[in-house]
């Protein structure tokens, strides 16, 4: 039976003050502690403090993961499979898990814990700030770190530059696919962005504000709906500038005459957090030819790309349940309309909604015959509803 003594003293860092713990309470001589499946968690954010360990003889300690195939953190990203608590003779900077002190000695190596270590260290970097490092398997590839969503995507956010981010690589100047393959040893990769100046900037509300790059793209970001003013485009003096207009995740619904004639914008792309679009969006974009609508969106209000004389293609979310008066009114090019769900449709025919007409799946199915629907045989109708 192994021998523990328990001594308070200065501290023990991080995850060794959990082991410790549970050293302390374990009676026989099982090596294998079997943790909780919040343990992780709870070693990532722990801070120094606590006692230290005056060990009597050496002591293995195998973790068992049984419960979940995520290591135990130790704190600054590396990975405890094994501890081994050491007697003082042997407790040198040598023979310490990298990133772990005990009692002021600190561990030497730069990661996963030795030479027979069969993890190495990726270290993710947003220029010269470090996002993350994950324990990838030898010869593994960390690209299931990013597929498991384990890491978020990168963003910066810097006064008078628009950043877009591309990719990892090797350095900061270019996407590098293998940077995240073959992990061999440890390896440090980089977020790639392209960058692009801003030429102006402002604010819709204390939430949402927008932003217009050199290239013309004007994009609306923030949180909440993005407010408009009716019969006014919110942007009419940046007409010449705009050419691409992206209304940005997190914004959840888009304002009356919010892009209303501008004459230059030729593309319009929403995001899935957009629910509704008010009326009169894009009246009188008469050069707008793309609309890339989100799954996610369920309204879409009267006279929204009406007179949008260049649209000649349009496609309905299959998550519209509303479609307002005269949507596509005048926009005389549209000649195909892709309903993602074509069952359910029908039309409010008046004012007080006391006429419905249902309509037909199979004519839905044919983009031109909808088309012909939107923009002259049910033009005028109060509304259509999906149900």
């Amino acid at each position: 039976m192994a021998n523990y003594k328990i001594v308070d003293t200065d501290y023990l860092d991080n995850g060794l003050q959990l082991i410790a713990d549970a050293i302390k309470a374990k009676t026989g001589d099982s090596s294998t502690l079997v943790f909780p499946t919040d343990f992780a968690a709870e070693i990532a954010g722990m801070e120094t403090g606590g006692t230290d360990v005056t060990i009597v003889d050496n002591v293995p300690i195998a973790l068992d993961f049984s419960n979940g195939d995520m290591p135990i953190d130790a704190g600054e990203g590396y990975a405890v499979k094994t501890a081994t608590i050491l007697k003082p003779d042997t407790l040198i900077p040598e023979n310490i898990k990298a990133g772990v002190s005990i009692a002021g000695i600190a561990g030497t190596h730069t990661g996963g814990g030795g030479s027979s270590a069969d993890v190495c260290y990726v270290t993710f970097m947003n220029g010269e700030e470090v996002l993350y490092v994950k324990p990838v398997a030898v010869g593994d590839d960390c690209v299931n770190v990013l597929t498991k969503g384990l890491i978020e995507t990168p963003s910066r956010d810097v006064d008078n530059y628009e950043y877009t981010y591309l990719g990892w690589g090797l350095t900061e100047n270019a996407v590098n696919s293998s940077a995240l393959l073959a992990v061999t040893e440890n390896r440090t990769v980089y977020a790639v962005f392209s960058t692009v100046s801003v030429v102006a900037k402002g604010s819709l509300s204390d939430t949402v504000h927008w932003a217009i790059n050199a290239n013309g793209r004007l994009r609306v970001y923030g949180q909440g709906d993005a407010p408009g003013i009716f019969a006014q485009c919110q942007f009419t003096d940046y007409n010449s500038k705009i050419k691409s207009v992206l209304i940005d995740s997190g914004i959840t619904a888009v304002g009356t005459t919010f892009l209303r004639g501008l004459t230059n914008m030729h593309t319009l792309t929403i995001a899935d957090t957009v629910k509704t679009i008010s009326g009169y969006i894009c009246y009188q974009c008469s050069n707008l030819v793309t609309v890339n609508l989100p799954e996610g969106l369920e309204k879409i209000d009267l006279f929204a790309f009406c007179e949008c004389t260049s649209l000649r293609q349009l496609t309905i979310p299959s998550t519209v349940k509303y479609i307002g008066t005269c949507v596509v009114r005048d926009s005389n090019n549209l000649s195909s309309v892709t309903f993602r769900k074509t069952t359910g449709w029908s039309v409010m025919v008046n004012y007080n909604d006391t006429e419905t007409t249902a309509l037909s799946s199979s004519a839905l199915a044919n983009t031109s015959t909808a088309a012909t629907y939107m923009k002259s045989t049910y033009v005028s109708v109060h509304h259509w509803i999906n149900e």
